[in-house]
């Protein structure tokens, strides 16, 4: 029986020809005769998928789109994490990427001569554009992003600064690094102004955070959450200034471009970790530290850190606690009970390693079961409030 050949097949070993040629000697070099000593196979067969030269360079052009497609189609996963994923993608960043974009910017310069090559281009970048918008929406849904953005402008402008970034790397006039940095920046000016610098993690569900004794963070955790999170172990444990962005990344698992992306620079991350804490005692309902103790004991970790520390939200959080306690109208006497009540109750958390010990109790909850008695004896929480 006579050999089966697929065609399609045939015409896709021509055209991979076709871009090798390209990506190495430019397309002057494209001919029935270098493309055939490529492939390995004969001019006539060559000539026999495609009559002529313009012919075999139309059908590259069409190969060329499924190869960015699925470069990009498995980052669309939707939201702000995909639409990054996809722009970075889109740069040459690696080996295969790099002859792909040398031999794009080869046949879009070819494009100006060959109406048909030209409407390729623009059909592909259509659809990829959608695609584009339809994540900046998903992220704008997510409240990741700004919701006043207009998708379709912030889609041309993002492909326009990836496509400036990738001539860029191709010239060697950027680096790698230096053009994910610059992508992530942009995004980072597109935020919500409603995300703020906090974290995304709600404190009705802070039960639900990593422990910063190893433990994984749980699956389902956005990638702000996981960083916001890893922050708050790293500074506990290291405190500021020996806790670096790349510490924290590592922690998360993410790029530190990416960590820049969501927070900004270290002292915009240790501020959403102030405002975080802050946010969490202010939404604990009782006393705040048998809140903390019974579902966030890492939040304690964070406030004995930045309480030693003098952090610029120390001040801040002091003083909204101190409010928890006041009546709605205190007096001077109110005050300076409440202060005093909240420096006492603050005490704690710098030294319940040292009550632990003395104590003989290492379980969080058993801990402040414990040391809880212990504070009511001497001062009741509600004291203020008794008429």
């Amino acid at each position: 029986m006579p050999k089966r050949v697929d065609h399609e097949q045939r015409r896709r070993q021509i055209a991979d020809a076709v871009r090798g040629i390209v990506a190495d000697q430019g397309l002057e070099a494209v001919s029935i005769g270098t493309v055939a000593t490529a492939a390995g196979i004969s001019k006539g067969l060559v000539q026999h998928y495609f009559p002529t030269r313009e012919a075999m360079l139309r059908y590259t052009t069409a190969t060329l789109r499924d190869h960015v497609e699925n470069q990009v189609r498995p980052e669309f996963a939707g939201g702000l994490p995909g639409l990054r994923a996809a722009l970075i993608a889109l740069l040459p960043l690696g080996a295969h990427s790099r002859v792909e974009a040398l031999v794009a910017n080869a046949f879009v310069v070819h494009a100006l001569k060959d109406p048909e090559i030209a409407e390729r281009f623009r059909v592909g970048h259509s659809q990829l554009r959608e695609a584009v918008a339809a994540m900046i929406a998903a992220a704008q849904a997510d409240g990741d992003l700004d919701s006043q953005l207009d998708a379709t402008q912030e889609a041309d402008l993002l492909l326009a600064l990836v496509s400036g970034l990738g001539d860029a790397v191709l010239l060697g006039h950027r680096s790698a690094a230096e053009a994910t940095s610059l992508v992530d920046h942009h995004l980072s000016r597109l935020r919500s102004s409603h995300s703020g610098n906090m974290l995304v993690l709600p404190t009705q569900q802070y039960e639900h955070i990593a422990g910063w004794d190893g433990a994984e963070a749980p699956t389902g955790l956005t990638t702000r959450a996981r960083i916001g999170n890893a922050a708050l172990a790293q500074f506990s444990q290291h405190g500021y200034a020996g806790t670096s962005l790349r510490m924290v990344a590592e922690a998360a698992g993410v790029s530190v471009g990416l960590v820049q992306h969501h927070f900004g620079t270290k002292a915009d991350l240790r501020a959403a970790c102030d405002a975080y804490v802050t946010e969490y005692f202010q939404a604990s309902s009782g006393d705040f530290l048998a809140e903390a103790y019974r579902v966030g004991p890492q939040v304690l970790d964070y406030l004995a850190r930045i309480l030693v520390e003098g952090s610029p939200g120390a001040a801040s959080l002091f003083d909204n606690l101190v409010a928890q306690h006041l009546k709605a109208a205190p007096s001077q006497e109110d005050r300076t009970v409440a202060a005093v009540l909240t420096a006492m109750k603050l005490g704690i958390p710098l030294l319940r390693d040292h009550l632990a010990r003395v104590l003989r109790i290492g379980d969080a909850e058993e801990r402040w079961h414990e040391i809880a008695k212990a504070m009511l004896a001497i001062v009741s929480p509600a004291v203020l409030s008794d008429p």
